[in-house]
């Protein structure tokens, strides 16, 4: 009887001891998948931050092809007259407007000027307004077959040669739904 009793016992510890590790087992599973999601999330963000970094840099003119100026209306009043191509894009004006309010946001011009340079600095919301009366310049146009894609659209394409735009800041959350 003390055998038997043993022996069962022994069988007992034995499936303790199965269990114990496949718990362990499932619990090793579960902190791996839980590292390759928060592995697979890390990446998915990088890479969408790399992808959605466009070089802030200024158009450049060519003097050989068409021109237009465009009048900007900044914040604070600040108007200037700026000269792009008539090939030049609406993106091409919303990428001039992003630099010259970083600059005039900035308390120091040198530290705006390098974050610009290192494609460090902070996105401000604004909007571009055209016309009588004022009209949003789209961000995006929808293509023919229903796409949507950024604003690639020329100046001459869009009516925007020798405009007057005016550049509004989207402060509140309700402003950017809206958009």
């Amino acid at each position: 009887k003390g055998g038997g009793g043993g022996g069962g016992g022994g069988r007992t510890t034995t499936t303790n001891n199965n269990v114990n590790n496949t718990k362990k087992e499932g619990f090793l599973a579960t902190i791996i998948d839980l590292f390759r999601i928060v592995w697979n999330l890390l990446v998915l963000a990088w890479r969408r931050r790399n992808q959605a970094f466009v070089p802030l840099q200024k158009h450049v003119v060519d003097p050989q092809k068409p021109t237009t100026n465009i009048s900007l209306r900044m914040k604070q009043g600040r108007a200037q007259v700026v000269l792009f191509n008539t090939d030049h894009t609406v993106q091409d004006v919303r990428r001039y407007c992003q630099i010259e309010l970083l600059l005039l946001g900035s308390s120091s011009t040198n530290e705006s000027s390098s974050a610009i340079h290192n494609n460090q600095a902070e996105v401000v919301e604004f909007e571009l307004l055209a016309g009588f009366p004022p009209k949003a310049i789209p961000d995006t146009t929808t293509t023919s077959t229903g796409q949507s894609q950024s604003n690639s659209q020329s100046l001459k394409d869009a009516g925007l040669l020798n405009s007057a735009i005016d550049v509004r800041f989207l402060s509140t959350t309700e402003e950017k739904r809206c958009r």
